[in-house]
């Protein structure tokens, strides 16, 4: 019974989308759109800089397995820019909120959290499965320099929708405003080495329907374990009917 109960579960894992690493870039599309708001592309070799970024910030240093992914550009100025949004918009400082975007492929999300800014953030995060990449990303804000940390997990294709809007909740009261910034980066599987990709664990919030889905094998599998039981079970009361007394 644990053979086909481990094998039904390295079939599925096997079947699942991130599981099937192929070198194909990954796209994304608005779904919600907010005034200038731009998804780009990071050019590591050539331009190591997220120009027009989020918070009006510059990166200048980044891992190589962030070349090539795509990163979202939100802008916090509602206000000024763009007076029709202020209420509504979605500000840089947010979390990414639900179904913002649609990502052509499943892979990876790397998310860059300033940590000092956030205590309680790395915690939070870890909780809910992300994995610290022990690596940062190095911003030039207006008011300095600032290294934030990545953490990664794996995302679904199609509507992204991940854990982690709590983090909001641990901004530090006596930080500048203008350096709550969070950064996205969507990335194929393949970018990443085989170590890492065994420590990320799946960070996208499922859909009702799917899991309803994974409620219904549970179940089943749990009914086709307690049938056996019950055979088994009274297989051992006839052979003690049979051959004689003894413990079922």
């Amino acid at each position: 019974m644990r053979t086909n109960v481990l094998l039904a579960a390295a079939v599925l894992f096997a079947n699942l989308p991130w599981a099937r690493a192929e070198p194909v870039p990954i796209t994304a599309s608005w779904i919600t759109r907010y005034g200038n708001e731009s998804i780009q592309t990071t050019d590591l070799s050539t331009q190591p800089r997220m120009l027009r970024n989020i918070s009006n910030s510059l990166m200048t240093a980044a891992p190589s397995f962030l070349d090539d992914s795509i990163y979202l550009q939100r802008r916090t100025n509602f206000v000024s820019l763009f007076p029709e949004l202020n209420g509504i918009g979605e500000t840089s400082q947010e979390w990414l909120r639900p179904n913002r975007v649609n990502i052509s492929g499943a892979g990876v999300v790397v998310a860059a959290v300033r940590e000092g800014e956030y205590p309680g953030g790395r915690a939070l995060l870890t909780g809910l499965g992300w994995t610290p990449l022990n690596q940062t990303i190095t911003m030039n804000y207006v008011a300095g320099t600032a290294h934030l940390a990545l953490y990664a997990g794996l995302v679904n294709v199609g509507p992204v929708n991940i854990s982690g809007a709590g983090v909001d909740q641990f901004r530090s009261s006596d930080s500048d405003e203008t350096n709550w910034s969070h950064y996205f980066f969507f990335q194929n599987s393949a970018a990443f080495p085989p170590a890492t990709l065994a420590q990320l664990n799946v960070v996208s919030i499922p859909e009702p329907s799917t899991i309803a889905l994974m409620g219904m094998g549970t179940i089943l599998i749990a009914a086709r374990f307690a049938s056996r039981r019950r055979r088994s079970y009274a297989a051992k009361r006839v052979a003690v009917q049979i051959f004689g007394s003894g413990s079922v």
